[in-house]
């Protein structure tokens, strides 16, 4: 005959969790004694406690009756619009003794940059620094944000289109790495998306009348494409003449930084501006050869410096050439 104490469940055995489970029932009791109550009008339930007016409705076969935030029976629960994340707030720091206004921005960044664009600093820092360092960091650069904020506007957004409106005009467009422009076509029957060499063409399709918004697109679209080809296949012809280069470079991608022509990460992976085969064949070599001098160097210390002008000699004169080209998409 077996002992009573193998029909007990073991666990039930265990003071914590015996203690746990009378809790639990506890809880139970107290809310089905509050439910009762209102059951017999001696009560009224609130918000929360009304979810138990649900489940005996639901236990009974009843519809649930509508309440505030809830859809009809038939119709689908109204999805509230995300609220839009400000990108920046504005600050203000004493620079000099007189107030200076800046906008922070936060980002998954790991460095603080600085930018001046319109007469206006803005601040990019990664999330967890601290505002104490950041206008650590801005004080320290006081003299170069004071030399660039009094600067006059110069005329840049007159001449970031300057491509795009003589490609609108000739209908080509001219590229670094194809001697000839390249005509743009566009047809409403339906082709791939595709380059022809031997005609010097790129078809796009289009089944919408040919406007200038429609051939930038395609136009945007052929600039993009030939980017991944020719700066992929030039980067990786620049670094097989050092085996140091050939040996740490990873990846080549292209970027659509408003700010960079080209960066280059810890890890090998080189990122370059698509932008660039719209300016000229050597400074896409000195952009090239400046991100992969960041192999050996991940700053911009007089060794890094030695090491440019030592792969490129005149790097100077092309990075103060660059400096003079401002490209942004056909659409902005």
């Amino acid at each position: 005959m077996s002992d009573i104490s193998d029909l007990i469940d073991k666990d039930l055995l265990n003071p914590k969790k015996l203690l746990k489970f009378w809790n639990e029932l506890r809880e139970e009791q107290k809310f089905w004694n509050l439910f009762d109550a209102f059951k017999d009008g001696k009560i009224d339930l609130t918000e929360e406690e009304a979810l138990w007016e649900d489940l005996h409705t639901g236990m009974s076969g009843e519809p649930l009756s509508p309440r505030p935030g809830r859809p009809e029976p038939g119709q689908k629960r109204k999805v509230q619009p995300k609220k839009k994340v400000q990108n920046g707030y504005k600050r203000t720091i004493l620079l000099n003794g007189q107030p200076l206004e800046y906008i922070l921005k936060r980002s998954t960044r790991k460095t603080i940059g600085l930018v001046i664009s319109e007469g206006v600093l803005t601040v990019k820092a990664p999330h967890y620094e601290p505002i104490l360092w950041i206008e650590k960091v801005i004080e320290g650069h006081s003299a170069w944000i004071e030399k660039n904020l009094c600067k006059a506007p110069n005329k840049k957004y007159e001449r970031i289109r300057e491509p795009w409106l003589s490609a609108w005009e000739n209908k080509c467009i001219k590229v670094v790495g194809i001697q000839e422009p390249v005509r743009i076509e566009i047809s409403a029957k339906k082709v791939r998306k595709s380059f022809d060499e031997s005609t010097n063409t790129f078809y796009f399709f289009s089944t919408e009348e040919v406007d200038q918004a429609i051939f930038y697109k395609a136009a945007l679209e052929f600039v993009k494409y030939w980017a991944r080809i020719y700066l992929t296949d030039l980067t990786h012809k620049t670094a097989e003449k050092d085996a140091y280069f050939k040996e740490r470079l990873k990846k080549v991608k292209l970027s659509s930084a408003e700010t960079r022509w080209g960066s280059c990460s810890c890890l090998g992976n080189v990122n370059l501006n698509w932008r660039l085969v719209l300016t000229e064949e050597s400074l896409c070599e000195y952009v090239i050869i400046h991100e992969l001098c960041h192999l050996y160097y991940l700053d911009h210390s007089p060794s890094f410096w030695n090491k440019v002008l030592e792969k490129c000699p005149d790097a100077m004169e092309r990075r103060a050439k660059l400096r003079t080209f401002h490209i942004c998409d056909p659409v902005k």
